[in-house]
């Protein structure tokens, strides 16, 4: 938005003075002449005449003092208690000064209210404006910035580090997701559940050891991919939950989803898991520390993809407050699942 200044300049009015003027006084002046004895002390300017020039005059020690002489033909008036030299209307301004503070001008001729003056009794002008005035009104208002503004990315950024940048993705664990890691650390079942895991990924692969009815292996699954299943499936709830959290941390934080997909982590989870640890903090903390909630959590990782009737005993087969605690942690998810950009 552009802004001006409107100044509003009020004219000043003259007003009736006794005057006096060169070759003889006017009416209220002193007659003076200049370094002559005077009787009184007068020390505020009065107006004094001469046969030579109206002037502007003190009686100072008892010696006339000249403060200003008005010039050829000008006149000296008293207006409001002050004395000042004005313009006679056929002669010349020899000061350039009409006696009004705002008037710095030589007047060739005597210009009234815009016209000539020729020959029509002179009156006292109006005071000049100052001639910057109204030129150069709003010049020096500091015009607003409508650039538009370096605000960066529009909205949460995800990480910067790929899967296989170990001392990126250290440095961004340490900073950023070490509540996350303790919590699951802390928890016994969540740490056999890493322990697990860990197994998964050794070479040779440390399968675990199943107890009851095995869980047979896929056609086409991986001996990798089965292994981390049956950790999962031998896992409680709340385990897998607790190792969930720690994970969305992770690749909410640290990962770069660009890259992402080379390592077996889509777009989508990679941007949802931005979006929960940008928006969803309060809601994802209420389901985890409340039982009810992480069991029903847990269950429903452990679900196959698409199973949902699976999905739906879960919710129905928790209790207390675990189904609503979840519905707000899957709602803020869902709002929030495409929201994170690139840095």
């Amino acid at each position: 938005m552009n802004f001006r200044i409107l100044l509003a300049v009020a004219p000043l009015l003259a007003t009736a003075c006794s005057t006096a003027t060169g070759g003889g006084g006017g009416g209220g002046a002193v007659t003076y002449v200049a370094g002559a004895a005077c009787t009184a002390s007068i020390t505020t300017d009065q107006c004094g005449a001469s046969a030579a020039h109206a002037a502007i005059v003190h009686c100072t020690s008892n010696v006339w003092t000249v403060v200003k002489d008005c010039g050829t033909g000008a006149s000296c008036g008293v207006k409001g208690g002050v004395a000042s030299c004005t313009v006679s209307s056929t002669g010349a301004d020899a000061s350039g000064d009409d006696g009004f503070a705002f008037d710095a001008v030589t007047q060739p001729t005597d210009v009234q209210n815009g016209q000539t003056d020729a020959n029509v009794a002179d009156t006292p002008l109006l005071p000049d404006i100052p001639k910057d005035i109204g030129k150069d009104i709003g010049k020096d208002i500091a015009k607003p910035d409508i650039q538009p503004q370096d605000t960066g990315p529009i909205g949460p950024t995800w990480g910067t580090c790929t899967l296989n940048d170990t001392a990126c993705l250290q440095g961004c664990i340490q900073s950023s997701c070490m509540d996350a890691n303790q919590a699951c650390a802390n928890n016994s079942d969540c740490a056999s559940y890493i322990k697990c895991q860990q197994g998964c990924s050794a070479t040779p692969i440390q399968m675990p050891v199943q107890s009851g009815t095995p869980i047979p292996q896929n056609g086409g699954e991986t001996q990798v991919d089965y292994c981390y299943r049956v950790c999962a499936a031998q896992a409680s709830g709340p385990a897998v939950a607790l190792n969930q959290a720690y994970l969305t941390c992770v690749i909410g934080l640290c990962v770069d989803c660009n890259s992402s997909a080379s390592s077996g982590i889509t777009m989508a989870q990679c941007q949802t898991s931005c979006g929960e640890e940008a928006n969803c903090l309060t809601q994802y903390n209420n389901c985890l520390g409340d039982t009810d909630c992480l069991g029903a959590f847990g269950c429903l990782l452990k679900c196959a993809a698409g199973d949902t009737t699976c999905e739906n005993d879960c919710i129905n087969n928790a209790s207390g407050q675990g189904p609503s605690l979840f519905s707000a942690f899957n709602t803020c998810v869902n709002n929030n699942a495409t929201i994170c950009v690139a840095p």
